[in-house]
């Protein structure tokens, strides 16, 4: 996939396709490049409100809005 034109648009299509969240990391392999290089993006998508990220144990998981509070909801 790699970085696009619009990356932040790839990070909202490869965690649309992993409902069970992911890491910077997992999400920077799924795009082809490096953690730091996509940092960037999901740290605006979390400010923007698109992505919300949580911990699990020692693991900081990334999710579409929707789908974390949909996860979250479905555990309790």
């Amino acid at each position: 996939m790699g970085i696009e034109k619009n990356p932040k648009k790839s990070v909202v299509d490869v965690l649309k396709k992993h409902p069970e969240g992911l890491t910077f990391q997992q999400i920077a392999m799924l795009m082809n490049t490096n953690e730091l290089a996509i940092s960037k993006h999901i740290l605006e998508l979390i400010r923007e409100g698109k992505i919300y990220q949580r911990n699990v144990g020692i693991v900081r998981l990334c999710y579409l809005k929707g789908e974390a509070e949909q996860q979250s909801n479905n555990k309790e």
